[in-house]
This record gives structure tokens, C-alpha cells and sequence, in this order.
């Protein structure tokens, strides 16, 4: 093989390094190029990622770039937006067309960054809040450009015109109540309520409820047309014990759906469009009495409904102190008048329940307990007539009660009704109601009302009921029973049912209940156990010399209607 010539690989030497150095160069471009591009479409994607629209503009000439965001925002592609340089002009909102356009011309030649706001007409008509944030700056042939970013702030500024217009609200409502002095009578004073309560934004039904015992009644309404539901008129039952449940636990929202299974009373309020309800309870001094509801048919979450509320304390705030004195004034008088309806109408009838032997459930006796003709309860009627006045003339009427119903009772067995110390100074009109060799009487005195003077009941006792038998009622339930037993020497002490339920099972009672019968066969008086409703009880009671009792297990209480 021949060698090269000499010469020959110097010769070739540079074309080997141009070669090499091209090569290097190629390659350092297509880095180059593809650095740039990396940067770019990070560039790129960092822009279109934004919360808003990024655009450069040239004063006077066509725009030279807008990002993709235009399209989600205001409906137009990026091309349709730069293709007429009087989009932006056009689309301004007519009342903010002027001021904006000012604004960006003292912008661009102040030089220095500046902001601006303006409503923008979107393709499909939606006007869109912007805050367009710019900076002037200069292209390499120092031309002038404008960079900017345009930010959607619509929705700050529905919440700033929503809370404007609540505090303009909030304003003409507490000068409304400033001045609100109630009307004649509650009605009166209930109607004007919720007609201010109409005041209120998106409030288009507005009701005023009362309690009455048990039952709720609309006092006043305000309701678009067609409303079925009557003012006066107590509510059915489930709703008003919803109602009073949850008004004890304070001020609450309802979302009405209409696709909710529901019973005739929603589903004519669904009917009239109601979609969201706030309930805010009333009360005076601790005792409720009512509550105040404010509804909207405009379709709107319970969350925004909700910031109402303020206001409605403040309407709450109100009828506290106006309506709600009439309110219970007028429920007092009601109450007044009904009971003295109930009396004279004898709206009471008598049943009787039997107190047996344990040890071989012989009857030897009957209480006589009152019962309504209205199913309303007798512990709440008496503490009615205690508080109005008329517990006497309520009592009066029982034992009269009692007395007539005795007729249906077989002879033997004694008969025990139930007196209160205020009515001891009455005995003198019950002697001729009461006793006879066929049937002894048993007066029970009740707990219910304490004795300032127990020298002058004993007095009285003895006096006007010198063949009674006396008894003292619920014996362990507190320390006005056991001083009645010390003070009255009763013939027969009755054990309070808590201290006899679940007696079989409870040292601690077995104990409390033998101290009795200690004490019983100490001072010369019977046992009688109440609320026996479990035989492993009555049979504890046995065990521990308790001889008579009465509950549930022994007989329930009865009219006796069959009794010849």
C-alpha cells in the first residue's frame, strides 16, 4: 500500500475541521431552535393558563395578539377578535364607552402601568366585568404597544351591587320599624309586620304564626295570588309539631324542591312557588309564643336566601317587644275565657282507676281522675286555671264531677278524689256531696300547691270531712309530700311511682320503699304503691309488706260505664 503523499494530509486538514466545525454548528442550532420552541410553548401554555385574556395592541393599528381565553369569555375566536380593530370599541358597554376609552388614553401616554374597568357585550349578549391591568411599552422600532391582561370580575361585582343594595335594604327596613308602633290588637300588629317584612329583597311571602297550647296558627300572610292556606286557621298537627320543634332550637332555613314527597299542607305552599323559607323564632321573657317566616319564589339557594336573616332578627326584635305583649295578653284573656267555657259547659268527665290488694288483687278502692272532652292534658289544664285564677272553680267542677260519676260504682269499695289546699276552704260545699256508711271517702291532698297553715287544714278536715279518710299523694317525690305527712297524720301515704318502677331491681329503692313501711306500721297507716306496671314488681312490693297498690298492671283508668 502506498503511503499519501507528502502534503497530502495537510492539504486535507481544513476541509476535515470546516466539515467537523459545520457539524457542530448544525447541531447547536437545532438546540438552539428547539430550546426556543420548549420555551415558547411553555410560554404559550403559561399565557393560556391564565385567569384571563392576554392581548398586545398597537395605538391606532390592528391588534397583534389576543389570547385563546377571549373565546370562553366573550364567545369571539382569537382571529374574529384581531380582524376588526374596533371589536373592543364596539363591545364596550354604552354607559362605560366614554370613561374607558379616556382611561386608556391617559394610560398609554402616561407610559406607567394602569387599570381600568369596564363592562364588555359578549357574542350572546352577556355583559362581562373586566379589570384590564396594561403596561405601555416599545417594539425594537420603538413603536408603541400596549400589554395587558384582562380579568372576567363580574362576579365580585354582582356581590358588591348585591351588597349595596341589602345595606339600602337594611337601611329603609330599620326605618320602617323605627316608627312601628303595632296596630290595635295583635292581628293588627301582625298583619303590619309582614307587610314591612315585604321589604325585604326577594321576599314575596311573609307569615306571622302564634302558638295556642299545642296547635300553631297563622296570624297574618302576605302571599302571591292563589295561596290555599287560611289565616286563623291551626295548622295540621305534624306541621305544627315540626314547627314547635324546631323554633326551640332556634332561627332555620327550609329549601322547598317540588319534586319532595310532601303532604296536602306543603304542596299548597309548593303550589303557590314558595322555594326557600327562614323561620325565626318569638319569645318574651323565655316563653314562646310564635314565629316569623319570610319565603321567596325565585328559584335561589338557602345560602343566599339566607342573608336575609339579619334583617328578620331585627323584625323578630320588633314583635318581641310590641307584639308579643299583646300577644300573650290576648292569649291570657283567651285562655281565661275558654277555661270558663270549659267549666260551664262541663267540659270534664270523670274516670276511675282501682286500688287493689296485692296479695289477691281484690278492689277496695277507686280514684277518680279527671279527663277533657278536648283530650287536653289535665296536668296542663290545671297549671292553666292555677296560673288564671281559677283553679278553685276547675276543681270545683271535678269533684262535682267525680261525685255524680260515683254512681256507677259498686257499692263497697271507698272512693278517693284528688284536692288541692286551695280549695280545702271549700269543704263546706262538698259535705253534701260525699259520704256514706255504702261508700267511705278518701280525700287525697296534692302536691300541686303548698299549705301556709296546716293547723287550720287539720281543722278544716275534721270540721267538714270528719268520716274521710286522708291521704297524702306521691309520698317520696318531694319535700312538700313528706311534710304533709308529718303535719296531717293521713291514714294512707301514697308511694310516688318513681320510687316503685323497677323496685325488683334496685337495691337502693327496695331500701327507700321498707324505710315506708316501717314508717307505716310505726304511725298506724296504709301503703299504697302507684304505677305498678311489671308483675315482678307488685311481687317485690309483696316481699317488702307494701299492701295495696295501683297502675297499670292492676287496671287502667276507666268511665266503669258498665258497673250496675
Amino acid at each position: 500500500m502506498q503511503s499519501p503523499r507528502k502534503g497530502e494530509g495537510r492539504a486535507s486538514s481544513p476541509r476535515i475541521v470546516a466539515s467537523a466545525l459545520d457539524a457542530v454548528t448544525s447541531m447547536d442550532a437545532k438546540r438552539l431552535v428547539a430550546a426556543l420552541r420548549q420555551s415558547d410553548e411553555r410560554y404559550r401554555m403559561l399565557v393560556e393558563r391564565l385567569p384571563g385574556i392576554v392581548y398586545i395592541d398597537e395605538p391606532g393599528a390592528q391588534g397583534r395578539y389576543i389570547s385563546p381565553q377571549i373565546e370562553s369569555m366573550l364567545g369571539y375566536s382569537a382571529d374574529e377578535w384581531l380582524a376588526n380593530p374596533d371589536r373592543w370599541v364596539q363591545a364596550l358597554h354604552p354607559e362605560d364607552r366614554e370613561r374607558a376609552i379616556a382611561e386608556l388614553t391617559a394610560g398609554e401616554q402616561s407610559g406607567k402601568r394602569f387599570t381600568s374597568e369596564y363592562r364588555l357585550r359578549a357574542r350572546d349578549g352577556r355583559v362581562v366585568w373586566f379589570r384590564d391591568e396594561a403596561t405601555p411599552t416599545h417594539d425594537e422600532d420603538g413603536r408603541l404597544l400596549v400589554h395587558g391582561v384582562m380579568f372576567d370580575v363580574t362576579r365580585e361585582r354582582e356581590i358588591e351591587a348585591e351588597l349595596a343594595a341589602e345595606v339600602a335594604e337594611r337601611v329603609e327596613v330599620a326605618t320602617a320599624l323605627s316608627g312601628f308602633h303595632g296596630g290595635a290588637d295583635p292581628v293588627a300588629t301582625a298583619r303590619g309586620l309582614t307587610r314591612e317584612m315585604l321589604r325585604l329583597r326577594h321576599v314575596d311571602i311573609a307569615v306571622l304564626y302564634a302558638f295556642h297550647g299545642e296547635s300553631v296558627v297563622p296570624l297574618a300572610m302576605h302571599t302571591p295570588p292563589g295561596a290555599r292556606i287560611a289565616v286563623g286557621r291551626a295548622l295540621p298537627t305534624a306541621r305544627a309539631a315540626y314547627l314547635r320543634a324546631s323554633a326551640a332550637r332556634g332561627p332555620w332555613i327550609d329549601e322547598w324542591r317540588p319534586d319532595a314527597e310532601v303532604d296536602d299542607y306543603q304542596r299548597a305552599w309548593l303550589e303557590v312557588g314558595l322555594r326557600v323559607g327562614i323561620y325565626v323564632p318569638l319569645s318574651v321573657a323565655g316563653v314562646p309564643y310564635g314565629l316569623i317566616a319570610a319565603g321567596t319564589t325565585t328559584e335561589m339557594s338557602g345560602r343566599e336566601m339566607g342573608r336575609r336573616l339579619p334583617a328578620l332578627l331585627e323584625f323578630a326584635t320588633v314583635a318581641n317587644a310590641v307584639l308579643g305583649p299583646q300577644l300573650l295578653r290576648h292569649s291570657s284573656e283567651l285562655q281565661i275565657n275558654a277555661l270558663r267555657d270549659l267549666i260551664a259547659s262541663g267540659g270534664l268527665r270523670t274516670v276511675f282507676q282501682p286500688v287493689v290488694r296485692l296479695n289477691d288483687r281484690e278492689v277496695v278502692g277507686y280514684e277518680a281522675l279527671t279527663r277533657f272532652t278536648d283530650g287536653s292534658s289535665p296536668v296542663q289544664r290545671f297549671a292553666e286555671a292555677e296560673g288564671a285564677g281559677l283553679a278553685v272553680d276547675l276543681e270545683r267542677a271535678a269533684v262535682a264531677s267525680a261525685m255524680a260519676a260515683a254512681a256507677r260504682l259498686p257499692v263497697g269499695p271507698w272512693l278517693s278524689i284528688n284536692l288541692s289546699p286551695a280549695v280545702l276552704p271549700e269543704l263546706r260545699q262538698l259535705t253534701a256531696l260525699a259520704v256514706t256508711p255504702q261508700r267511705p271517702l278518701v280525700v287525697e291532698i296534692t302536691e300541686r300547691m303548698a299549705i301556709d297553715d296546716y293547723g287550720a287544714a287539720r281543722r278544716l278536715l275534721r270540721r267538714h270531712l270528719p268520716y274521710a279518710r286522708i291521704a297524702v299523694d306521691d309520698a317520696g317525690a318531694g319535700f312538700a309530700s313528706l311534710r304533709h305527712i308529718a303535719e296531717l297524720r293521713p291514714q294512707i301515704v301514697k308511694l310516688d311511682m318513681q320510687l316503685v318502677r323497677n323496685v325488683h331491681r334496685d337495691p337502693a329503692r327496695e331500701a327507700l320503699v321498707a324505710g315506708m313501711v316501717h314508717f307505716a306500721n310505726e304511725s298506724g297507716c296504709e301503703l299504697i304503691a302507684e304505677g305498678i306496671e311489671a308483675e315482678e314488681e307488685r311481687q317485690a312490693l309483696v316481699r317488702l309488706g307494701v299492701s295495696l297498690g295501683q297502675g297499670f298492671l292492676l287496671g287502667r283508668p276507666d268511665a266503669l260505664t258498665a258497673v250496675a
